[in-house]
């Protein structure tokens, strides 16, 4: 969930420019991380990639997303992951690894999971944690 907050900050500072930065990183923070609010602490401001590669951190929310949806279809295809089984690498492998630079992430990703990149499956992964 940092790295979605990272990825909100991003897009909610880019939408609306004149907003301040603490209180989008308090309010970010309180409501996804359940960390009270100090608008008056500008910790946001460790991470460089917001002044030096904006749009970065949008990365950082990517990876959480593409996990839980592979997950998610591997688990829908082959049972739970805990009991991967024979054959789990060979599937797995067939699908996502081979094609290493021939084919884009969005590609491989929709061809596995059947659809585009979304939060559900992450958002059902949030949920049966809670």
């Amino acid at each position: 969930m940092l790295d979605v907050c990272w990825a909100l900050f991003e897009i909610r500072l880019h939408a609306d420019p004149e907003r301040l930065r603490t209180t989008v990183w308090a309010d970010l923070t309180g409501d996804y991380l359940g960390i009270m609010p100090h608008p008056e602490l500008s910790w946001w401001a460790m991470r460089g990639q917001l002044i030096q590669e904006p749009g970065y951190m949008v990365n950082y929310a990517l990876g959480p997303l593409m996990t839980a949806a592979l997950r998610a279809a591997i688990r829908d295809a082959r049972g739970e992951l805990v009991h991967r089984g024979p054959g789990w690498y060979e599937w797995v492998s067939a699908r996502v690894y081979r094609f290493g630079r021939e084919r884009t992430a969005a590609e491989i990703m929709t061809a596995v999971t059947g659809a585009p990149l979304s939060a559900d499956a992450l958002a059902a992964d949030i949920a049966r944690a809670r």
